[in-house]
């Protein structure tokens, strides 16, 4: 039997949100049972076990390993998957050309400065987008595609606990992403200094380029109850994630917001921006809000008040969240998604 060869940047979950979506397709391949040879650009090693079906060859982010993995793994193999764009670049090194798949997220496929990705996309015989918005901004800016399915991701569980809420109380608000431009931080803090009830906590979790940006504008102008915490292990995040009443993060640059999703599993109302795909993921008054970051009326500060003086909303908010992940988002709502669109196209390349 010809194994499935799989092309990962990172198995590793704190390596951003492609690797838990290199998770999600490996577990899904591992619930088949079929050959799949594993080839990771990025990592010495992972949780990730292998077995009679499964192979993986790790590159300790070496190109020449990765070069040489996909060279002789592909001479024989029914077809390739890369988790990303970037990586399916070497696709065009191989002595043996095979059909493959790719995922397209969103700034990667929006950038369009980078040919050789919207290349690439072309060539693929499937590529499957993690949100509508994700496909029709790409091809806002590059015209119709071909090839593409759309297929939602998942937590990578099935059973989530819920938090134990009390909204009478003061609330907890965090905001847990990469500190980078478009995440909606700077935003966050203008509105939180404008926020009319002092006694609410905001926790910013996240390493990147913007901590010194975030860090100059609170010593410029110091805000009450404001904690940047910076990178957290998983489990202190995993208490701080047990106390947060709302999850925010009005960006403006997300293709999905998987963090999106772990929120709503715990059943956390969330806020989100109305400029990128978590207005798709995020029902506006219903999960949570989506807020456009221009309006002057209806902004960030707005529902920052609406939110305080309702806790009511907030309990019915809650629910909503909880029972939008339990029916959309779930490991086996994203197994069943994409086992449609896999089996479809080994379908049609036999």
């Amino acid at each position: 039997m010809k194994p499935i060869v799989l092309n990962f940047e990172s198995l590793n979950s704190p390596d951003g949100g492609i690797s838990r979506v290199s998770n999600l397709v490996i577990k899904y391949f591992k619930s088949r049972r079929v050959r799949v040879v594993v080839n990771v650009f990025r990592d010495r090693t992972s949780h990730v076990k292998e077995n009679k079906y499964i192979k993986i060859n790790y590159c300790n982010k070496s190109k020449l390993k990765f070069f040489y993995f996909n060279i002789i793994n592909t001479l024989n193999c029914k077809y390739i998957l890369y988790d990303h764009l970037g990586l399916s670049k070497i696709h065009r090194f191989l002595i043996r050309s095979k059909p493959f798949v790719t995922f397209i997220y969103g700034i990667e496929i929006w950038d369009n400065k980078r040919s050789d990705r919207l290349e690439m996309q072309k060539k693929s015989n499937l590529t499957i987008s993690i949100s509508k918005f994700t496909r029709k901004k790409a091809e806002k800016i590059h015209g119709p595609l071909k090839n593409i399915e759309i297929c939602w991701l998942s937590t990578i569980y099935n059973k989530s606990n819920r938090n134990n809420f009390n909204f009478n109380k003061n609330l907890n608000f965090l905001m847990l992403s990469r500190l980078e431009p478009g995440k909606g931080h700077i935003e966050v803090l203008r509105a939180w200094k404008r926020f009319k009830n002092k006694s609410h906590q905001l926790w910013i979790v996240g390493k990147g380029l913007k901590i010194k940006e975030i860090q100059n504008f609170l010593k410029k102008k110091p805000i009450n109850n404001v904690r940047v915490f910076g990178f957290l292990k998983q489990s202190k995040l995993k208490k701080l994630w047990s106390k947060t009443n709302i999850f925010i993060m009005p960006s403006k640059v997300e293709g999905f917001g998987l963090v999106y999703i772990e929120a709503m599993s715990k059943g956390i109302p969330i806020i989100t921006s109305t400029h990128d795909a978590g207005s798709e993921i995020n029902i506006h008054n219903k999960t949570g809000f989506a807020v456009n970051l221009n309006s002057k009326n209806k902004n960030l500060v707005y529902y920052l008040n609406k939110i305080n003086k309702n806790r009511n909303l907030l309990k019915k908010i809650s629910n909503n969240s909880y029972n939008h992940w339990s029916k959309n988002f779930k490991y086996d709502n994203f197994k069943f998604r994409f086992d449609g669109i896999i089996k479809s196209f080994e379908k049609n390349i036999l």
